[in-house]
């Protein structure tokens, strides 16, 4: 008897986790083009309605209008933005378009430079600026306030 209570409970701890446990997140495009998929343990950048700076964090619980992002609640329906993106993202694209930015004025510009000069400028600003939107373009974040509804499922 005892055999089958445990058996019994075990089947009813196993269903209902799997059952009742929401771990995914999909932002559908109205348009049937794109699907944003989340799940409990990504990085996600994100942004409130309004005029609010793109935080990020690790995706920690999903419920059907709420995430927790860090230790922050979040309501579903007041999220602007949201991505794959990793913390120190807007930095490295900044610094990289900075110093791409000032090699190629430093370098390039002056009519007293020689042409030795000017190709290393170019060759070190373009591959700069490269870099910087390669990394802009893999962390970026879509706007799912207007184009895309959502959907919570286990």
């Amino acid at each position: 008897m005892n055999r089958i209570k445990i058996i019994f409970i075990g089947v009813f701890f196993i269903t209902t986790s799997n059952l009742f446990c929401q771990n995914h997140l999909d932002f559908i495009s109205k348009n049937n083009k794109k699907t944003l998929s989340y799940k409990q343990g990504d990085k996600i950048g994100y942004a409130k309605k309004g005029f609010t700076i793109v935080e990020t964090g690790i995706l920690q619980e999903i419920n059907d209008s709420i995430i927790t992002v860090s230790g922050k609640l979040i309501r579903i329906e007041d999220i602007r933005l949201i991505g794959h993106r990793k913390k120190g993202t807007t930095l490295i694209s900044i610094g990289t378009a900075a110093i791409a930015g000032f090699a190629l004025g430093y370098l390039t510009l002056p009519a007293n430079n020689s042409t030795a000069e000017k190709i290393v400028g170019l060759s070190i600003s373009i591959p700069l600026f490269t870099i910087g939107e390669i990394i802009g373009w893999k962390n970026r974040v879509y706007n799912v306030s207007k184009k895309y509804t959502f959907k919570v499922s286990s």
